[in-house]
């Protein structure tokens, strides 16, 4: 008889202990969906961002032959003008 009272008995005797569980158990979900919140913004900002050590260099052209014409106009450009800048 007595193991059935007990089981009948709530977990928590005092009101004042089952404010403070229930307002425990608010802030953990509370937390919880705060947290899922920020690591899918997260996650979505780390997919469209990349660190430049993980860029290919798509930039470099595998023929310089425009850059060395260009340079090659900008010398003679300097050397003909009044203010020399090159040799």
């Amino acid at each position: 008889m007595q193991k059935k009272k007990q089981k009948n008995y709530p977990l928590v005797l005092n009101p004042d202990d089952q404010i403070i569980a229930e307002f425990t158990n608010y802030l953990s979900i509370t937390l919880r969906n705060a947290r899922i919140k920020y690591l899918k913004k997260w996650t979505k900002i780390r997919k469209f961002e990349c660190s430049i050590e993980d860029l290919e260099l798509d930039s470099e052209p595998f023929n310089n032959q425009m850059e060395e014409q260009i340079e090659e106009m900008l010398t003679v450009i300097y050397k003909n003008s009044r203010y020399s800048l090159v040799g």
